[in-house]
């Protein structure tokens, strides 16, 4: 499915999409930091989780666009403001917390996490109606981490989120399974509080992310 350069109202045609802010319950639980230094002493890192969503049961008659399960979200909840983001992976779990793959059931087919804010155009496809993306992956039945992004682990390098930055996630998945899937979608997040003055953007080949795929 090409969802990444629709326009808002295209993507809502689909199938399984959600409207805004309708994404169940939302937790930010901070865990020990991997980037924490003598020059990045407030290093924090965060895991949000989503979740749960429901994926239906396999249909071996479902059409091309109507065997994912996507969910839009836009403005969903920001593991900080003011910060420079180091680092973000993305992961599929189910309720017991193990790895959601195909072997389980339902699993991560995709997802795009993007910016929109002053200044936020996309890398690659400056048409992408949801600003910059972050984080894109397309996953594999065998895996629940879809792709992890290291912006930097230094305190002033990395990618600035201002307090006035708002953040959207399209996530696609899929169940191989004959019955229903619950999973929880479970982003972590390393940044550091605040702007410093000497900030170094982050690398652009850390967001570039192809168009299509």
């Amino acid at each position: 499915m090409k969802y990444q350069l629709l326009s808002l109202t295209a993507l809502a045609a689909f199938t399984g999409v959600t409207s805004a802010i309708k994404y169940g319950n939302v937790r930010i639980v901070k865990i020990a930091p991997e980037f924490r230094t003598a020059e990045s002493p407030r290093s924090t890192r965060v895991l949000v989780k989503f979740g749960p969503y429901g994926v239906p049961a396999y249909d071996e008659n479902a059409t091309e666009d109507s065997i994912y399960e996507v969910h839009w979200h836009k403005n969903v909840t920001k593991p900080c403001s003011d910060c420079v983001l180091k680092y973000v992976s993305a992961s599929l779990v189910n309720r017991d917390g193990s790895r959601a793959t195909a072997d389980t059931g339902a699993y991560m087919e995709g997802l795009t996490l993007s910016v929109e804010g002053q200044g936020k155009v996309d890398v690659v496809c400056p048409d992408y109606s949801l600003g910059q993306r972050i984080l894109y992956t397309k996953g594999s039945s065998n895996s629940s981490s879809g792709r992890s992004v290291l912006f930097s682990k230094a305190a002033s390098t990395g990618y600035y989120l201002s307090k006035e930055d708002k953040m959207s996630m399209i996530l696609e998945m899929q169940n191989e399974a004959d019955d229903p899937k619950e999973v929880f979608l479970h982003l972590t997040f390393e940044y550091h509080p605040g702007k410093p003055a000497n900030l170094i953007p982050a690398p652009e080949r850390t967001i570039r992310f192809p168009c299509q795929q």
